[in-house]
C-alpha cells in the first residue's frame, strides 16, 4: 500500500468540457531557452505519433487518458479538483455526466506527461454514460470512502465492469480510498484493502488520499504517470517512429514517382 506526504510540484492546468483530444504519444525537439516557431519546423503527424523537427535536443510527450470511477459521492469530483486547481469545495454538487480536466507535468529528463483526467458521474442512471468512457484509456483510477463500506464493498463491480470494457494489456489499474483525514471514523480496515488487492490481480498499486486536506494527491497522480510512461515507454515508442518513417518514405516515394500531366 501507499503512504506518503504530499509534495505540490505543478502550478499550470486547465479545464476543459469539450472534445475529447487524441491520445498516444508525441515527439518533438526544440532549442533550449528558445520559443519554436511552428512555422520554422516540419511537422510530422500520425495518429499517435507528432514529430516536430527542429535543430537540438529532444522532448517527448506522453498524452495519458485517465478515468476516475466510483460510487456517488466518494469524492471523484473532490480529488480532481484539489490537483486540478488546489481547492477543496466543501458544499457537495453531484457530477452530472461526465467532466475533463488537464494538467501538464514534467517526469524525468526531457519528457512531459499530458494527463487527460475524466471525472464521472457514480449514480446507477449515469452507468452506461461511464461505460463509454473506458475506451482507449490508459489509467483507471476506481475510487472508494474509507468511511462509506459500501463504497468499497462496490469496488469489485466497477472493476469488473471496467474489465469488460477495456484492453487490460493498454490500460493500467489502481485503487484510491479517499478521506483519510476521518480517522476515528475509517470502517474498512488495512488488512481488507490487503486481502482485496491479492484477489483483485489486475490492480496495480494502492494509494490512500484526502482530497481536504491534500493528502497525497500530487504524489498519487505523479506515481500512476511515471507507472503509464514506465508501461508505454521503450521498444513502443520506437516502434511507432519506425512506422512513422516508413510511412514517410512511402509518401515521398509516391510523390517523386508522380508525373505531371
Amino acid at each position: 500500500m501507499e503512504f506518503s506526504s504530499n509534495t505540490s510540484t505543478h502550478e499550470e492546468s486547465s479545464k476543459m468540457k469539450h472534445e475529447e483530444p487524441k491520445i498516444g504519444i508525441s515527439r518533438r525537439t526544440f532549442q533550449p531557452n528558445q520559443i519554436t516557431n511552428d512555422k520554422e519546423n516540419i511537422s510530422l503527424k500520425t495518429d499517435v505519433v507528432n514529430e516536430t523537427v527542429s535543430i537540438k535536443g529532444t522532448i517527448i510527450t506522453y498524452n495519458f487518458k485517465l478515468v476516475l470511477v466510483g460510487n456517488q459521492s466518494v469524492g471523484k469530483s473532490s480529488i480532481i479538483r484539489r490537483y486540478i486547481h488546489h481547492s477543496f469545495n466543501k458544499d457537495y454538487t453531484c457530477t452530472i455526466g461526465t467532466e475533463l480536466s488537464k494538467k501538464s507535468l514534467p517526469i524525468g529528463d526531457r519528457k512531459q506527461v499530458n494527463l487527460y483526467i475524466w471525472d464521472t458521474c457514480g449514480q446507477e442512471k449515469f452507468r452506461s454514460v461511464t461505460r463509454q468512457y473506458y475506451h482507449d484509456t490508459q489509467a483507471i483510477l476506481f475510487v472508494f470512502d474509507l468511511i462509506n463500506r459500501k463504497s468499497f464493498d462496490d469496488m469489485k463491480s466497477w472493476i469488473d465492469e471496467a474489465l469488460n470494457y477495456t484492453d487490460c494489456e493498454q490500460c493500467m489499474f489502481f485503487l484510491i480510498g479517499n478521506k483519510s483525514d476521518m480517522k476515528e471514523e475509517i470502517c474498512v480496515e488495512s488488512k481488507e484493502i490487503k486481502n482485496f488487492l491479492k484477489k483483485s490481480k489486475n490492480l496495480k498499486k494502492y494509494f490512500e488520499v484526502s482530497a481536504l486536506e491534500n493528502n497525497n494527491i500530487d504524489v498519487t497522480f505523479d506515481k500512476i504517470s511515471q507507472y503509464l510512461v514506465t508501461k508505454f515507454s521503450g521498444e513502443e515508442i520506437n516502434n511507432n517512429m519506425k512506422e512513422l518513417k516508413s510511412k514517410l518514405e512511402i509518401a515521398n516515394n509516391n510523390k517523386n514517382s508522380s508525373g505531371c500531366c
